[in-house]
């Protein structure tokens, strides 16, 4: 039976302690990956403690320690907080080589993109933009084309510039200009909703969506995982307007059932999802 070369997290494969304070070796309720093929560095969200740890993944290896955090001013800091270097409840992570991550704030409401580039080395650096608020302090939820209400899952299209956004509590996918660094920025396009004041939940739409995932090398298809109508939906983004249904369903016989289910054709509460 093949076995994993590492563990992030644990000193070991058989131990599962749940952490009581944070340190460059473990993780807490981590939430979202993010990859950097160029360097093999591993970006994780742990939630738990607030923070995005940065593993070098070329050194895989057992109870493998960090080598540099976001959202905290060093490893054995959990603090909460906004403002322009702070993270509350990462959740989900999206890289744009050469030096940029995306990390879904989720608690504060908020994207923030980082440069995290290899050559750096400090801990705790600034954001260098922010979406879905007007600026680094603002961390209340929102319902419009540029704020958002818990984000999690994130994707990023390098051919469109685009960011797309799981606004998980108002049931829609938004997504935003990235060339646009202006805080409070308007994004571009919402998918699940029919225009960006509209928050219906349900099978005509979206319920609490989580996880993305976009078609690798600009195929254009987006995956949605429609964690509350336990089902994933497809859409095409070669051009991305709002109101767009999706082309597709899958967990689903049709897209007006959100029944949850066990075969090989059903689903229940997906939550992440990877292509």
């Amino acid at each position: 039976m093949k076995r994993w070369p590492a563990v992030i997290g644990q000193p070991n494969f058989s131990t599962c302690q749940d952490p009581t304070a944070p340190s460059d070796a473990v993780v807490k309720l981590p939430s979202g990956l993010a990859v950097d093929p160029a360097s093999g560095r591993l970006f994780v969200a742990d939630y738990g403690f607030n923070r995005v740890l940065i593993f070098d993944a070329n050194a895989l290896d057992a109870g493998m320690r960090a080598v540099r955090v976001l959202g905290q001013s060093n490893m054995t800091d959990e603090f909460f907080d906004s403002g322009v270097a702070g993270l509350n409840g990462p959740t989900g992570l999206a890289y744009n080589g050469p030096s940029e991550l995306f990390v879904a704030d989720q608690a504060n409401n908020r994207v923030l993109r980082f440069n995290v580039s290899s050559t750096q080395t400090i801990n705790g650096p600034p954001a260098v933009s922010v979406f879905g608020q007007t600026d680094f302090d603002g961390k209340a939820a929102g319902l419009s084309a540029s704020r958002l209400n818990g984000p999690e899952g994130l994707a990023y299209s390098p051919e469109k510039q685009l960011l797309f956004v799981a606004d998980w509590g108002n049931h829609r996918v938004v997504a935003f200009d990235t060339n646009n660094p202006d805080a409070g920025a308007d994004a571009v396009a919402v998918l699940g909703q029919s225009d960006f004041v509209s928050r219906d939940a349900g099978i005509g739409s979206m319920y609490l969506p989580t996880g993305l995932a976009l078609e690798p090398d600009g195929g254009g298809r987006l995956f949605v995982a429609d964690n509350g109508n336990h089902r994933v939906l497809i859409f095409n983004t070669d051009v991305v307007d709002s109101g767009e249904a999706p082309v597709a369903v899958l967990g689903q016989p049709g897209f007006t059932s959100s029944i949850s289910g066990t075969s090989a054709t059903a689903l229940s509460k997906p939550t992440g999802v990877a292509l």
